[in-house]
């Protein structure tokens, strides 16, 4: 047994040339792994900037939108009437950002979000509110309707496909987006 460690390591401790051998060729094996993770990495990332850079630009450019809120009926009684709004909208670099109106008027909102490779988004909508209507019950008042100028915000779930795009608000009085590339 004695014999069998004095093969690996001399007296001097110095390593042997069986383990110099096997160290390198441990060594050759992590230098391999190493390189074939590094290139692996590289390729996946290289594949993901394709991809972002195709979901960035396969949308881009100017769209018609059209918003419609249909009549809604509150199940205490008020009813809000319907409205349909037309807005121009521009995705940049899978950027979505449009505008009804502007700040500077009685009743406006801007819609903006981030749609995916496959044509999901989540888009968000934020406002002011406009003649008392059209809009729905206020539940924090108890108001049958939320008064004019009132800030309010929702969430739209969105589709794009080539040249067209759909969405429906998130939430109550289920409103519809149409989206059409100019």
């Amino acid at each position: 047994m004695l014999g069998g460690v004095a093969s690996v390591v001399t007296g001097s401790g110095s390593t042997s040339p069986v383990r110099r051998v096997y160290l390198g060729f441990l060594m050759r094996s992590a230098s391999l792994t190493a390189i074939v993770l590094v290139v692996g990495v590289l390729l996946s990332t290289q594949l993901n900037l394709n991809a972002s850079t195709e979901a960035a630009t396969k949308f881009d450019g100017n769209w018609a939108a059209t918003a419609y809120f249909p009549e809604y009926k509150d199940p205490s009684g008020p009813i809000a009437k319907a409205v349909t709004m037309n807005f121009p909208v521009e995705i940049k670099n899978g950027l979505l950002q449009g505008e009804w109106k502007s700040k500077k008027t009685s009743a406006w909102f801007k819609i903006n979000g981030k749609i995916g490779a496959d044509g999901t988004a989540i888009l968000n909508l934020h406002g002011i509110t406009g003649p008392e209507e059209y809009n729905i019950k206020d539940n924090i008042s108890e108001e049958n309707h939320t008064r004019a100028g009132k800030p309010y915000g929702f969430e739209i779930k969105s589709q794009f496909n080539g040249r067209h795009g759909t969405g429906k608000k998130i939430g109550v009085r289920g409103t519809d987006f149409d989206f059409v590339k100019e």
